[in-house]
């Protein structure tokens, strides 16, 4: 996490929380925030599941699927 410069002048801390999907094959799509900090979080928190592991597709019958997920990104100042 690298924590967005404005933010942390800002003092902001709480939780960004993303919705996305993940498809069959691997791939994370249709990004939407559904709880902004704001001050380049938003965007942190994207940036963070995106360069993050691989995310493994739901599996249903046998067969791969589009899976919907969504994530808490935690933003905490470190001195606090």
């Amino acid at each position: 996490l690298r924590y967005p410069e404005e933010a942390r002048q800002q003092q902001i801390e709480g939780n960004v929380k993303v919705q996305f999907s993940v498809k069959a094959d691997g791939e994370l799509t249709d990004f939407t925030i559904i709880k902004s900090l704001g001050n380049g979080c938003d965007e942190e928190a994207i940036r963070l599941i995106q360069t993050g592991p691989d995310w493994q597709p739901a599996l249903q019958d046998g067969q791969l699927e589009d899976q919907q997920v969504t994530v808490k990104v935690r933003f905490r100042l470190p001195n606090k």
